[in-house]
């Protein structure tokens, strides 16, 4: 990294940059050879601190160049400057969600902090440059391994990895197709049906004493998604039995903190 220092110099001064756990705020200590040494810092952005440790705060995403300068009485001045990338610390995640015939996912990047760039592999030979891409397999019935690794401004790379099951919805037994998550949940499951049904749906929910809590009916001409809202029910162990034409399904729902 360049180092400039100003005519006259005498102090000599260095200093180090360490980053905290947000990113975007750094502390700084300067060091020099010489004593009794008053220490004036320019950060950059309007800010400046004096003293030998200091903090900075700064706009993540951005290029700084930080002065440090050190006087003394006996030695004169002598200033270092040093440009700093700032980013905010990544935390890399995403989702995803079947849709279709089972074939195909919806990929959603969850990361924070500001990646700039991300790097998906599918697990099959395919990849994505996307934010939130889609993609569809060309075998079913297969687990595969999916990566996101995201950069940020800084060039900093995390990575999340996650493996998922790609199904053949039309090949999954109406038990199968029958899904609850998240199970057990604080109070709102999502009941999804990945088959193919026509004609009216009903759903029943009963407490662990059989008394009924909420029933719903649905249309469906395909496969379907409801919302089921348990959270002014107490915690504990539930029953939903969901009835498509001749058939029953029964799942057990689970409700805690």
């Amino acid at each position: 990294v360049p180092v400039t220092l100003q005519p006259g110099v005498l102090a000599d001064p260095t200093f180090t940059s360490t980053p905290t756990a947000a990113g975007n705020v750094v502390d700084f200590a300067g060091s020099t050879a010489a004593q009794n040494v008053a220490w004036t810092w320019d950060f950059g952005n309007g800010s400046t601190a004096t003293g030998q440790a200091v903090q900075g705060t700064f706009t993540p995403d951005s290029t700084f160049s930080i002065c440090l300068t050190a006087t003394s009485s006996s030695c004169g001045d002598s200033t270092m400057c040093m440009d700093i990338d700032i980013c905010e610390t990544m935390t890399p995640a995403y989702s995803f969600n079947q849709v279709g015939d089972g074939y195909t996912f919806d990929f959603t990047d969850n990361t924070t902090g500001t990646p700039i760039s991300w790097a998906w592999d599918f697990g099959d030979g395919n990849t994505s440059t996307m934010q939130n891409p889609s993609h569809t397999y060309a075998y079913t019935d297969s687990a595969y391994t999916v990566t996101l690794t995201v950069t940020n401004y800084c060039g900093d790379t995390e990575t999340s990895t996650q493996t998922i099951d790609a199904l053949d919805v039309n090949s999954l037994s109406i038990e199968e197709s029958l899904v609850v998550s998240p199970n057990p949940s604080s109070g709102v499951f999502l009941v999804e049906y990945l088959g193919e049904v026509a004609g009216g749906v009903n759903m029943v929910i009963y407490d662990a004493v059989g008394r009924t809590v909420m029933s719903e009916s649905i249309d469906s001409n395909g496969n379907w998604t409801k919302a089921i809202n348990l959270t002014a029910q107490p915690d504990g162990t539930y029953f939903l039995k969901v009835q498509l034409n001749d058939r029953v399904i029964e799942r057990m729902l689970i409700k805690q903190k």
